[in-house]
């Protein structure tokens, strides 16, 4: 579910780095994680998941953009730095954390900002 062109709902996606109630996200840049995107590129697939075009096409594709990406990058505008933001209810509470693009995440956190009770908070 996408609200805007810089915020997705990664919900899903974050499941598969569920195991025994701890979410633990490596320290890479999210946009290689499998289900994420690059949400500066404007493009909502994700470049890791071909879909309906061949692994050639697709990385002949990537490659390209990467090269047009580079070439302009001084022409391009700062964009503000990447992070992902998660909400998680634990133990009965709402909690709120974000982690810059490539820094890792295990969830629970206790640097998480508590939001309220979950009955309460969603």
């Amino acid at each position: 579910k996408q609200h805007d062109s810089n915020i997705v709902d990664v919900t899903v996606q974050l499941q598969f780095w569920v195991t025994d109630s701890t979410l633990r996200l490596p320290p890479c840049s999210k946009k290689n994680l499998m289900g994420f995107h690059d949400v500066t590129s404007g493009d909502t697939e994700n470049e890791n998941d071909p879909k309906e075009e061949d692994w050639a096409t697709h990385l002949l594709s990537n490659l390209w953009h990467r090269l047009l990406f580079k070439q302009k990058k001084e022409e391009q505008p700062s964009t503000p730095p990447i992070e992902l933001k998660v909400r998680y209810t634990y133990q009965g509470s709402v909690y709120e954390i974000a982690v810059k693009d490539e820094e890792s995440l295990i969830l629970p956190n206790p640097t998480a900002f508590k939001l309220g009770e979950a009955g309460v908070v969603t």
